[in-house]
């Protein structure tokens, strides 16, 4: 329950390409998919960094947090049922570094939906805070020959229940000329409360960013359920 981990990361490469094609499930808050780090270790005008991906065509998910029903829960946290006045769920407040600007979060996992007789008609169990693609910094990497891509591809799903989760973020303060590509070919649905199918946190360069191709989603808002789906 610290936060702070990822699947894989992108760093210190040159015309590096990562592609997820199965199904990656994330537990916990604070947890990340797949990370690219702006970086010019090594960089050369003749031998240039260049093309740095992380690319989804598989599935990237919290579903996994459904379960955890054991005595300890999901790292002490229980599941509770919906209205109910004695099966609650527990919570839990998280510090945050001050990298990810100080403060706290309280954790709380989600509550079950039961009908008139017990039965579970909707799991619970969601802790949220999750991220499927991250760029973040690690040094200010201008160069024109640079191009940070993020893509969720054709048959890609990123699909979060919990809240405050994102699609795909940038988020690379101090690297504000820095190129990226960001596409959603995919699906993208968040069910949480707080969420975002894509996030641009920090300024980065408009020369290669094509902010109307992340934008041509669609908007449901359905019993509090927010979806966004590649038009």
């Amino acid at each position: 329950m610290v936060g702070g981990s990822r699947v894989a990361t992108i760093d210190n490469v040159r015309d590096g390409h990562l592609e997820s094609t199965g199904t990656i499930n994330l537990v916990g808050p604070l947890v990340v998919g797949y990370e690219i780090q702006t970086d010019t270790n090594g960089h050369t005008t003749t031998n240039p960094q260049g093309v740095r991906e992380v690319k989804n065509t598989g599935t990237i998910t919290d579903k996994a947090e459904e379960g955890y029903r054991g005595a300890d829960g999901l790292g002490g946290l229980k599941v509770g049922i919906a209205g109910s006045p004695t099966v609650l769920s527990n919570a839990e407040t998280l510090q945050l570094s001050t990298g990810l600007g100080g403060g706290s979060i309280n954790v709380k996992r989600t509550e079950d939906i039961v009908d008139g007789a017990g039965n579970v008609t909707t799991h619970g169990g969601y802790v949220g805070y999750k991220i499927g693609l991250i760029l973040t910094t690690e040094d200010n990497d201008a160069y024109a020959t640079s191009d940070y891509r993020l893509i969720n591809g054709a048959g890609g799903n990123i699909t979060f229940k919990g809240k405050s989760s994102i699609g795909i973020q940038i988020y690379a303060p101090g690297s504000d000329s820095t190129h990226i590509t960001v596409k959603n070919d995919g699906n993208i649905t968040m069910g949480g409360i707080e969420s975002y199918g894509l996030k641009l946190s920090s300024r980065v360069s408009d020369q290669k960013y094509d902010f109307l191709k992340i934008m041509k989603v669609l908007i449901l808002r359905v019993q509090e359920e927010i979806r966004f789906h590649q038009v």
